[in-house]
């Protein structure tokens, strides 16, 4: 008696442990397929027209990578400048959330923190290599972020470019004093340079450069290597076109989120985005690299004169861009911080760079 008793007491406690770890487990598998199953959608913004190949259609291959790879799940899509914000009001669109995420250069918001510019490109600064090399294992990235993190964005290098040309002119240039009062559109740290040299640095958003170059709103504009530009026809309305470009020897474009957002993805999600913005970077600087001869060779068939500057002008441009920084170091703590940081990385790969030097 008392053992049939005891087995049943036992029979019901094995039910409830057997009822309660289904229950369990059924919960499990439902927060396990709620997790699968939760999709994100995302707007991203682009400074670019995404008609511009590579640094334009990158936030079209990374968006369509990003959908691929999380089987539909994750999407972040890229809009043309004008269809979410105008370009010039991107960051803080992000900022403040309206929009999740920003395709664009970190020199266009100088205006909210000079040191942003030097995570897009600096004048007679770093290669692409070593440029990447700095934001990766020099502590760019970290500094990067430390900056956009006051500004609630977190952020990631997304499209980079090799040397660039150095510009569109209408008219030759034959002496520096034809810079003075001359209208230039040079973005960043360059356009700074410029106007030290006498020019009025005009801020002209990367859609609407042929327009003013052809109405003659501006004199003179850089955007970038030949098979860029060439997509853009700046060849039909100036045909003066200027090398070496010194103003950005390499270029970084960014990737930017809303912190708040960014920090409620999963850690699978995160990585994900990161592993398509370097997988873009690969893409960007093998097209960049197979294309430029051809294109040089359209745009001189177009009737364009290609043009380098005379020593005198490099060592110009140089020594105001000396000024330049040393003033903007002065002025701003984070530039100077940043600015330490990437110089610190130059002298420490200097030596590597000279002895490899006639192999790049």
């Amino acid at each position: 008696m008392k053992e049939s008793i005891a087995s049943g007491r036992l029979g019901k406690t094995l039910k409830r442990v057997v009822v309660g770890s289904l229950g369990v487990a059924l919960g499990v598998s439902l927060s396990m397929t709620a997790m699968a199953q939760e999709r994100i959608r995302w707007r991203m913004a682009s400074a670019l027209p995404t008609n511009v190949p590579i640094v334009g259609d990158g936030a079209i291959y990374f968006s369509e990578k990003v959908e691929e790879v999380s089987r539909g799940r994750l999407q972040i899509k890229a809009f043309d400048p004008g269809k979410l914000v105008p370009a010039n009001q991107i960051y803080d669109a992000v900022r403040t959330g309206s929009v999740d995420a920003g395709w664009s250069y970190s020199c266009y918001w100088m205006g909210k923190n000079t040191a942003n510019a030097l995570f897009c490109s600096v004048p007679f600064g770093l290669g692409i290599t070593y440029y990447l090399s700095w934001i990766y294992s020099g502590g760019g990235l970290e500094l990067w972020n430390e900056i956009y993190a006051k500004d609630n964005l977190y952020v990631m290098p997304c499209n980079i470019s090799p040397p660039e040309a150095s510009g569109w002119y209408r008219n030759e240039i034959t002496s520096l004093d034809q810079l003075k009062g001359m209208k230039l559109r040079y973005p960043g740290i360059a356009g700074e340079v410029f106007q030290k040299l006498g020019a009025s640095v005009q801020n002209v958003p990367a859609g609407e450069i042929y327009t003013a170059l052809e109405r003659g709103l501006i004199d003179a504009t850089e955007y970038g290597t030949p098979n860029i530009d060439l997509s853009l026809g700046f060849y039909k309305v100036a045909k003066n076109y200027y090398f070496p470009g010194w103003h950005q020897p390499s270029t970084i474009g960014e990737l930017f989120f809303n912190k708040t957002k960014w920090d409620s993805l999963q850690e699978a999600d995160r990585s994900l985005i990161k592993m398509a913005c370097r997988d873009n970077l690969v893409r960007d600087i093998a097209m960049y690299e197979a294309s430029q001869n051809e294109a040089l060779d359209t745009i001189r068939k177009s009737g364009v004169t290609i043009r380098t500057w005379p020593p005198e002008f490099l060592a110009a441009f140089k020594k105001a861009n000396d000024e330049v920084m040393d003033s903007m170091s002065a002025a701003n703590p984070d530039f100077a911080k940043v600015y330490k940081s990437m110089k610190a990385f130059e002298d420490r790969t200097a030596e590597w760079r000279k002895l490899t030097a006639p192999l790049r």
